[in-house]
């Protein structure tokens, strides 16, 4: 776990603490901005240090959204090697799960644009669905190498998930 800055000033309406607690990558979108599903979502969820206020969220989540062709943000020579170094960085565990070095990602995540989001309070998206998460999905959408988005959906294939399903 790791204390981050980001979850301190942005993760909800109640002052606290977020530890980050575990990420994964959708390969397709699991949310869509303007009815447009993504190559790829990135989820961040952060556990409240403080949640003894039972109107407090224990939960929130950072939504990133990452595609080949259809990104909205020109990144600069540095920030695109930031993504690369991220992307490149992530080893797959013998469990499936990703991991990824903690400098690399605090790198990520301190050039993202967190001010321009929508928020609203749902729910953790891997089964059964029940805790409830204040959602943070970014406007922004980031380019992705495609060997990248090989390296991502690799591991989502053998799913037996429905058509229409990316959780």
């Amino acid at each position: 776990m790791f204390t981050s800055e980001i979850g301190k000033t942005l993760l909800g309406a109640h002052t606290n603490t977020w530890n980050g607690e575990s990420f994964e990558f959708k390969a397709k979108a699991e949310h869509t901005i303007d009815t447009k599903q993504h190559d790829v979502e990135f989820q961040s969820i952060f556990k409240a240090q403080d949640y003894s206020d039972a109107r407090a969220f224990k939960f929130a989540g950072i939504s990133i959204m990452f595609s080949v062709s259809d990104y909205n943000v020109k990144l600069s020579r540095a920030e695109e090697i930031l993504v690369d170094t991220f992307f490149e960085t992530m080893n797959l565990a013998k469990d499936g799960a990703y991991t990824v070095n903690l400098l690399t990602y605090g790198d990520f995540m301190s050039m993202i644009d967190m001010k321009n989001r929508w928020i609203y309070k749902g729910s953790l998206t891997t089964p059964p669905c029940t805790q409830a998460v204040y959602w943070n999905v970014l406007h922004a959408v980031y380019p992705i190498k495609r060997k990248h988005l090989e390296q991502i959906t690799k591991k989502s294939k053998g799913t037996d998930a429905p058509e229409g399903n990316w959780r």
